[in-house]
């Protein structure tokens, strides 16, 4: 990807995945810490307002709402700055932790994603290009480092069974002629 024109993003909290969507091309705004990285994004979307760039100031933003176990390490304020951000900017944060944590971020508008995944995941769930490059099926562990290839990674066997599929939904009763959820496929 040309550096001019590379497709752009902020990154919270998620150091060695800057470091391989660089590898791949990216543009990657971020800092060593949440409120460095929050500065540098917000700093970045200020700069792409006042040059006119108003695709600029709607950069995705990726964050991470893991950081340990031990609640000692929680982020403050990212709670919080996710979710002023969220209704501005298009935020992707990626979970590793049971909803019960303290650390975990719940913003109306952002999207979520379960990790372990694969940086493609990410990149695919941000709406980016995900390139042919073996770097893209990587695997982005629970604690946020990189390693391990989407091809060797055998997902967790969940304890319980999986919940039954939900029946159709009748269309609803004032739309004549609407469609059932889910969708049947086309024959």
């Amino acid at each position: 990807m040309d550096p001019f024109h590379a497709p752009t993003l902020g990154l919270v909290e998620l150091p060695a995945l800057s470091d391989t969507l660089r590898q791949l091309g990216f543009r990657v705004i971020t800092d060593a810490d949440f409120a460095s990285a929050a500065a540098a994004i917000h700093g970045e979307i200020v700069r792409a307002r006042d040059s006119g760039d108003l695709n600029g100031t709607r950069i995705p933003i990726v964050v991470s709402s893991f950081r340990s176990l031990d609640p000692k390490d929680r982020v403050v304020g990212l709670k919080a700055w996710v979710q002023r951000n969220a209704p501005i900017s298009p935020v992707l944060v990626l979970r590793a932790e049971d909803p019960a944590s303290p650390s975990y971020i719940d913003a109306q508008e952002a999207r979520y994603l379960q990790l372990p995944t694969t940086v493609g995941h990410v990149l695919e769930a941000i709406g980016f290009p995900v390139p042919h490059d073996p770097r893209a099926e990587l695997i982005v562990n629970i604690d946020g480092t990189i390693g391990g290839s989407a091809l060797d990674f055998t997902p967790p066997t969940p304890a319980a069974p999986a919940p039954a599929a939900a029946p159709a939904v009748a269309p609803w009763p004032s739309l004549p002629g609407a469609a059932t959820w889910p969708p049947t496929p086309a024959e």
